[in-house]
């Protein structure tokens, strides 16, 4: 580790935030929470509702807050709202706020789904049913990551953004190769 590099508990970047949706007049957006793709419109996602009949007891997902499962946090169930509006997610769902000043929330979007944090909350989730098992929040807001200053942070996401527009450049172009491929034969 160099010396410039810290750790942080995650208690230091992250609180909880248990904001219930409540009486409403207008139905909120019900999201959901997919380890591939983060958080989504639930009705786009699944193709019909699986939300329950009353959405009350459904937890607030502020543009910019976080949600993970709980119980599947070990396979990369946690992500950013990122969609540009609110919503409400299951109550099964463990949700937060950033609060972590000196530190870009882009980086940690990378690190919590790291294989080495998913590694981490599969050894710190609690129970014996292997898919059952479960991080609460007090858990996984006590364990802590090493990470490089800020600016090497948003260096690190600025490459990562780089490398991703990259590789979905060469997906084109080789979906592109392929339909004059097909067409030739």
């Amino acid at each position: 580790m160099s010396d410039d590099w810290a750790e942080v508990q995650l208690c230091e970047v992250f609180a909880a935030d248990n904001t219930k949706s409540g009486q409403h007049d207008e139905e909120p957006r019900v999201l959901s929470l997919s380890k591939y793709d983060g958080l989504v419109p639930a009705d786009e996602y699944f193709d019909k509702r699986i939300a329950s009949a009353h959405l009350d007891g459904y937890k607030v997902v502020e543009p910019e807050g976080w949600a993970y499962s709980t119980i599947h946090i070990d396979e990369g169930s946690i992500a950013r709202n990122n969609l540009g509006h609110s919503g409400v997610i299951s109550p099964m769902y463990t949700t937060m706020n950033w609060v972590g000043h000196g530190h870009d929330p882009r980086f940690f979007e990378h690190l919590l789904r790291s294989p080495a944090l998913l590694s981490l909350y599969r050894d710190s989730a609690q129970g014996t049913v292997n898919r059952r098992r479960s991080l609460p929040f007090a858990t996984f807001a006590a364990l802590r990551v090493v990470v490089p200053p800020l600016p090497m942070q948003g260096r690190i996401v600025d490459l990562i953004d780089h490398l991703d527009d990259h590789l979905a450049n060469l997906r084109a172009e080789r979906a592109s190769a392929d339909s004059v491929l097909d067409v030739v034969r």
